[in-house]
């Protein structure tokens, strides 16, 4: 996840998980596609020396470079426009951002615009919710254990809670229902605020 949310929303994070999910296409191309931004995901946010704009070409990234004492000396911006290798889908009232990574491979987060203008970003490493949609295979899986990575192909088998998950492949196209239990709670990732502030809940990944 850390390269996709780099290029995306440039948090040099701060994850106390590496885990990334892959698909193999990206999600949900049942879905429409969208050119432009909608002007529901548009704002700009900012968090100490970051800053974060969408707007409707896709998202810039802020960095503000200050000296030793603190204070602001140059900002860098860094833009990531909707391509073919940064895709978003329009699916019912969510948001579906995909980012081609390695391999051709497909990273996603999930966006939900909130009345109060709010908009949650979610992403999940739980492969519970992957597994039990009829419309993705599992391929493969990287795992750590004893120190060194072992590619699996069989979870039931060959996955058990003494194994650090490293990355997961998917293959096939995601259906709604788990989009939306991707976006809950306990995948929260992040709310960009209203007001102009980045909220990142405590049990987030970010953390």
């Amino acid at each position: 996840m850390k390269l996709f949310l780099i290029t995306i929303l440039s948090f040099v994070f701060l994850f106390s998980s590496c885990t990334t999910i892959y698909f193999d296409q990206p999600q949900p191309k049942w879905a429409e596609r969208l050119t432009e931004v909608p002007s529901e995901l548009h704002g700009q946010w900012l968090k100490k020396s970051e800053g974060y704009k969408i707007d409707v070409n896709g998202i810039t990234t802020i960095d503000i470079k200050s000296n030793a004492k603190g204070n602001p000396v140059d900002t860098v911006y860094s833009e990531s426009n909707l391509s073919d290798s940064l895709r978003l889908y329009k699916a019912k009232k969510y948001y579906v951002l995909n980012s081609n990574s390695e391999d051709d491979q497909w990273e996603i987060l999930v966006l939900e615009p909130l009345k109060n203008g709010d908009i949650n970003v979610y992403r999940t490493i739980d492969l519970n919710i992957f597994n039990n949609d009829r419309g993705l295979r599992f391929e493969k899986a990287i795992i750590k254990k004893d120190g060194k990575e072992t590619t699996i192909k069989d979870l039931d088998s060959e996955f058990d809670t003494t194994s650090d998950l490293k990355n997961a492949y998917y293959s096939g196209q995601m259906k709604m229902k788990t989009i939306h239990k991707i976006a809950t709670q306990d995948n929260l990732l992040l709310t960009f605020k209203s007001d102009g502030s980045v909220d990142i809940p405590e049990e987030s990944d970010l953390k």
